[in-house]
């Protein structure tokens, strides 16, 4: 979800890119290690809240070869505020970036894990995500597409789950430091709540992101989600309001 550091950090890392954030890695991300570290006012991906009206600490490790191929991992603070359900996040992608006259391509695999195991724990803030990413793109403009499985939130009688399909489309725009992002989400949210039936929600991002100072970045976007996705979130206890301001801060160091 990200890189040079600074879109991978800005996009990724600020939690306010949307959709396809890893494919939408740029191709001109210099090869070697970089990490980064940073704090969000609230965790916000693919329009639906993360953790409440709380901040979120996050972070990142990422690896870029001069070939285009990338790996890398990134975390989070999930669930609202000193709850039961409070959790950890922890994402694993790997992928490939290219240009070929002036056409950017991207392919990708992203992993979404979380600390507790919800056939074991109710409070388990989720369950574990599997995708594969694409993106296609040309000067300011791009879109991505992400098809993937996640186990039902609700256990099976026999105490497994059982995966659900989703797939997610973004239209995405970008231009000095500007971008906005449109997205679709069709089975993405969780079914428990709407009689076990995909749902498909969509969302509206805007937002702005500049380097302050040597590798430290700020942002800030308004994000306005469908009443799907603000009802989900509402049901765990989240804000109801489905427009939210998210402002950020995040450094990256160059390892290697």
């Amino acid at each position: 979800m990200k890189h040079t550091a600074k879109l991978k950090t800005l996009l990724l890392s600020m939690a306010i890119a949307g959709s396809s954030t890893i494919a939408l890695m740029p191709v001109s991300a210099q090869a070697g290690v970089s990490a980064n570290i940073g704090v969000v006012s609230q965790y916000i991906f693919r329009g639906i809240q993360q953790n409440g009206n709380s901040p979120a600490a996050q972070g990142g490790l990422d690896y870029a070869h001069d070939s285009g191929f990338y790996v890398g991992v990134w975390g989070s603070t999930v669930g609202a505020k000193g709850k039961e359900n409070s959790d950890i996040e922890y994402d694993i992608y790997g992928g490939w970036s290219g240009e070929f006259s002036g056409v950017s391509l991207g392919a990708g695999v992203t992993l979404y894990n979380y600390g507790k195991d919800v056939t074991k724990d109710a409070n388990a803030w989720d369950t574990s995500y599997q995708e594969l990413n694409f993106s296609l793109g040309y000067g300011p403009f791009s879109v991505g597409y992400d098809i993937g499985k996640h186990a039902k939130m609700k256990p099976t009688a026999s105490g497994g789950t059982t995966d659900e399909d989703y797939n997610v489309l973004t239209l995405n725009v970008e231009y000095a430091g500007a971008y906005a992002t449109w997205g679709r989400g069709d089975g993405f949210i969780p079914r428990a709540k709407y009689g076990d039936k995909a749902v498909e929600h969509t969302w509206i991002e805007v937002g702005y992101g500049t380097e302050i100072a040597a590798g430290t970045d700020v942002s800030i976007a308004y994000i306005h989600s469908s009443k799907e996705a603000s009802g989900y979130s509402s049901s765990s206890g989240q804000a109801k309001d489905n427009g939210q301001l998210v402002v950020g801060i995040t450094k990256s160091f160059d390892l290697m």
